[in-house]
């Protein structure tokens, strides 16, 4: 299974943009998002949650399955600031050598400050860590081509940007 960290950043902003409440964020129900055993990342979404019904909805719905959360470390350093998305590459670099970050947008992180690999790469803490803006993170975590119909009495709803034709009542169209 995956396992992302996922900046605040796309929780205060992403929220906002139904393509990213939809995309991103519901869809990372189905992955794992690294946590600390202490808490500071799941009170630093919670933080968000108090000001916004969506993401407050949307942490009840992860903490629904034990699996959304995975503890990589019991505390966090001291000398990584909270307040900072250096928090959240910590996190991403404690799971393994090469790991997700999800963040609203990449340009938050210096370009001088850290040794960028490549456009997308971090490497921060010995650890590759591959760094998702909103539009990358959508990418990855598409549904990849599958289309989703669901029929409600006398109705069709296409889901996922597909495409409904040729549908038939009573043989016309």
């Amino acid at each position: 299974m995956e396992i992302f960290s996922l900046g605040i950043c796309m929780l205060e902003q992403g929220c906002q943009i139904k393509e990213l409440r939809v995309g991103v964020l519901n869809r990372l129900a189905e992955k794992t998002i690294a946590v600390d055993r202490k808490g500071e990342i799941i009170d630093l979404y919670f933080k968000v949650a108090s000001n916004n019904s969506f993401i407050a909805e949307w942490i009840n719905t992860m903490t629904m399955h034990p699996e959304s959360f995975e503890c990589f470390v019991d505390v966090i350093p001291e000398s990584i600031p909270r307040d900072d998305v250096e928090v959240f590459l910590y996190m991403a670099s404690v799971v393994n050598n090469e790991s997700n970050l999800i963040l609203y947008s990449n340009a938050i992180l210096d370009k001088k400050k850290y040794n960028w690999e490549s456009p997308c790469t971090i490497i921060y803490n010995d650890s590759r860590i591959v760094v998702l803006d909103r539009k990358l993170a959508l990418k990855a975590l598409g549904n990849n081509g599958a289309t989703s119909i669901e029929i409600y009495i006398d109705s069709i709803v296409a889901k996922e940007k597909s495409k409904i034709k040729n549908v038939t009542k009573n043989g016309k169209l």
